[in-house]
């Protein structure tokens, strides 16, 4: 074979080769576009018509042709569809004799229909990188799927991190024992305007509160109360945090700041919880405080007064032990502050109740009622945390006392037979001794009490800044 047959040899096989891989780019494109309708003979035809008026007179095999050159194609392709379905039907509305002289006169080429095409096809597109990026877990998430695709770094971090669905969170009011009046304000303040919106959007009420300040002892409630606020309003929820935000690098904290009130923005409705809040906003007064900490304050304010201004469903909640250390910028934006104080005794019988909601305590329900009665009276100026330490430390002590009698009546053999799993043996019954052990083991103590410092000065701040301030000026109503 002489070297002219041999170069069209190869020639002949390289455009082969070309012609190949421009038809698997071809069926990639189709395969994740999801359009219907368009073939790969369609895109074969706009090449062969030169329909495309890039790629007029080019062939499959002449060149490789870039994914956006394919994608062109798809469009062209598509274009010439939608012709050949629309051009018939204005011919016998306007009565045109021919479809050539319609063509000819107005170049109509259904430009509406084509972009409505290519929006649906861009769509699809941008629904199958988020469903690639996040999977089933973060589908549904936003009203608008584009925006799981178009997430910066910032907000693709802070949704992985921070994110809390309401089908997660797995409390409700009735988990939250007491604070009924709490619960009524929260719901007024944050439940109805991120479940009727359209009721806040005229008038006055389009400036009602974007924020309220829970703040008292800890363990009384204050992240719970949040987060039972989300699920009851079916709200995402974000749970923000110091080291959410906080960064190493010159720029970073401001830019977190900012992909936080950003990515809730796409999440609506949805509720920013900045737990430990006087951590992040503490007051930009204090002669130590960096020049970081204050660009930081000074980002949130403005991304805070954004949502305030555009009545946007999202909702910034803010929890604390120390109210006095938040910045005055930052009060001013809370105007509700609300003290979650110590239970009274009220209030820890129905902390009791629900902690104990799934254990049988007693053998009836007068003899329920009495023991968490004691309890409810020998637990004075007990948060509830330390509640709930108790009542696992008493059921604990009801296992205990279990193994140890079946140790004393049953053999070996017997006692492995009822530890199986799903025995009825292995059923509790928790008594009021199983309290009282718990109470004077000295195990469990309160965290804290009414005559503790931090206890005294929150409730002078709260008389002075919180709703026990505004009480004493007369009743208060929505927004403030």
């Amino acid at each position: 074979m002489d070297v002219e047959s041999l170069s069209s040899l190869f020639e002949s096989d390289y455009r082969q080769i070309v012609a190949d891989h421009n038809l698997q780019e071809l069926r990639n494109v189709l395969k994740w576009s999801g359009i219907d309708g368009v073939s790969r003979e369609d895109i074969l035809t706009v090449l062969a018509d030169g329909q495309d008026s890039n790629n007029r007179g080019t062939r499959l095999e002449d060149r490789l042709f870039t994914v956006g050159e394919i994608e062109r194609m798809v469009l062209v392709a598509m274009g010439a569809r939608e012709r050949k379905e629309i051009l018939p039907v204005r011919q016998e509305e306007k009565q045109v004799s021919s479809i050539a002289e319609e063509a000819a006169r107005s170049h109509h080429i259904g430009i509406d229909e084509f972009n409505e095409a290519f929006s649906h096809w861009r769509d699809g597109l941008y629904v199958a990188e988020a469903l690639k990026l996040g999977g089933a877990e973060w589908s549904g998430l936003f009203k608008d799927p584009r925006d799981r695709h178009r997430l910066t770094k910032h907000e693709e971090r802070i949704l992985r991190e921070c994110l809390v669905q309401p089908s997660k969170l797995n409390i409700s009011f009735t988990s939250v024992g007491g604070m009924e009046r709490t619960k009524q304000t929260v719901t007024e303040l944050i439940q109805l305007p991120l479940i009727r919106p359209q009721l806040f959007s005229t008038g006055i009420l389009r400036q009602t509160t974007s924020g309220i300040l829970l703040f008292g002892p800890p363990g009384t409630g204050k992240t719970m109360l949040a987060k039972a606020v989300a699920t009851e309003a079916g709200a995402n929820f974000l749970n923000i945090q110091m080291s959410t935000v906080q960064s190493m690098w010159v720029g970073e904290n401001e830019k977190n700041v900012k992909a936080v009130f950003t990515l809730a923005r796409k999440l609506r409705p949805c509720v920013i919880f900045v737990d430990e809040i006087d951590a992040l906003l503490r007051s930009r007064h204090r002669s130590m405080s960096p020049h970081w900490a204050v660009n930081t304050i000074n980002e949130f304010m403005q991304e805070w007064d954004g949502i305030q201004s555009e009545n946007t469903g999202v909702v910034v909640v803010g929890a604390t032990n120390r109210p006095f250390d938040l910045d005055e910028a930052v009060l001013r934006r809370l105007p509700r502050r609300i003290l979650v104080d110590l239970p009274d005794k009220g209030e820890r019988m129905e902390i009791l109740n629900a902690l104990l909601v799934d254990e049988q305590v007693g053998f009836s329900l007068d003899e329920r009622q009495s023991i968490l009665e004691s309890i409810a009276e020998k637990t004075h100026q007990w948060s509830g945390s330390d509640l709930k330490n108790l009542c696992i430390a008493a059921a604990m002590n009801a296992v205990s006392r279990k193994m140890f009698l079946m140790s004393r009546t049953f053999s070996r053999a017997d006692r492995e037979q009822i530890l199986l799993p799903h025995s009825k043996d292995l059923h509790r019954t928790l008594a009021l001794k199983h309290f009282l052990d718990a109470l004077q083991s000295g195990d469990i103590v309160p965290s804290t009490n009414e005559r503790a410092e931090i206890v005294e000065a929150l409730r002078k701040w709260d008389k002075e800044f919180g709703r026990s301030a505004a009480n004493s000026q007369g009743p208060s109503r929505i927004g403030f």
